[in-house]
């Protein structure tokens, strides 16, 4: 067309059949005939027979200088590799690792951070290689704002801080190994007994108060040693 401008089609293809397989639109051979390299059949799918792998961008089978807009499934068959934000307009919320606006059958790996606005329900085990140390409640390899429920065992390796609120255990023992236990203010409570098997307890301020409302024993000491040589009571001013 030597026109300047067209206002109608500068190509345009009809035929009296209907859409369907069964006839090309346009067809590209090569090698005298005997190679295909491009065709549009008869329903307007575009077929390519190029084997280019994609490497970037600018080099593949198909390649665009524009965006691409695919109403429906796309799917590929290797590697996707995008070099600017991945958007997922979905709202499907996830209820387990099949479901969701992006699933995954594999692993997902993330370099920086990641935001999650809803909860984050893990099956396995969440294991941070962070080694920062804590030196407050907003410090250390992980932090909430919230608070912590753990259903089973927690292991610190080093200390443990409570800053407020005290420490409530409503079942079970606190075992000290080594290192013995140290309260700086607000005392200790015991409903039903201490038992201290080395290591004696110390009192270097504030006294120690015994109240017993029953009818029984306040205080017993027992040396069970064969020989005793020491102090059974020793009170000192």
């Amino acid at each position: 067309a030597d026109a300047t401008s067209v206002a109608g089609q500068a190509l345009l293809i009809n035929t009296k059949e209907a859409s369907g397989t069964g006839f090309d639109l346009i067809k590209a051979n090569v090698n005298a005939g005997g190679a295909e390299v491009f065709r549009v059949d008869g329903t307007g799918a575009v077929i390519v027979s190029a084997t280019t792998d994609s490497s970037s961008s600018t080099i593949g089978s198909i390649r665009t200088t524009g965006g691409l807009g695919v109403k429906l499934k796309a799917n590929v068959g290797g590697n996707l590799n995008v070099a600017g934000s991945t958007i997922s307009t979905n709202t499907d919320d996830s209820t387990t690792s099949l479901s969701g606006a992006i699933t995954t059958l594999g692993g997902l790996g993330v370099k920086l951070k990641a935001n999650v606005g809803g909860n984050l329900n893990v099956a396995g085990v969440t294991i941070s290689t962070n080694t920062g140390d804590a030196a407050d409640s907003t410090t250390g390899s992980i932090t909430t704002a919230g608070g912590i429920g753990v259903a089973k065992q927690v292991h610190v390796g080093t200390g443990l801080t409570v800053v407020a609120g005290g420490a409530t255990v409503t079942a079970g023992d606190i075992v000290v190994t080594s290192g013995g236990l140290t309260v700086t203010a607000g005392g200790i409570k015991v409903n039903s007994g201490i038992t201290v098997d080395t290591g004696g307890v110390v009192v270097t301020t504030g006294g120690s108060d015994i109240t017993n409302t029953a009818d029984s024993t306040v205080m017993k000491a027992v040396s069970s040693h064969n020989t005793f040589t020491s102090d059974a009571l020793l009170l000192q001013t």
